[in-house]
């Protein structure tokens, strides 16, 4: 008997601005503001807008998670002593 073959997930070569914000948890305008301003590469496919899934994953490994704050003790002022007058 066989073992059930691998699970693959499948990697889509482009995104639709729709299906990227979902990804990105974003709106799909905030991502074709993005595509205008150059910030994100993008293709068209007649009036259609297509970022391609290596762009996406260079954002997404560019992206560095939250830094959890450091509980550190809040810093004394220190003043210069008054001279007398």
């Amino acid at each position: 008997m066989r073992p059930p073959p691998a699970k693959v997930e499948f990697q889509p070569k482009s995104f639709s601005p729709d299906k990227l914000a979902a990804r990105w948890d974003c709106s799909a305008a905030h991502i074709r503001d993005l595509v205008a301003r150059g910030e994100l590469p993008a293709f068209r496919v007649g009036r259609l807008i297509r970022i391609p899934a290596e762009a996406v994953l260079a954002v997404e490994r560019c992206v560095t998670p939250p830094v959890a704050p450091v509980d550190h003790p809040a810093p004394k002022i220190v003043r210069p002593p008054t001279r007398g007058r």
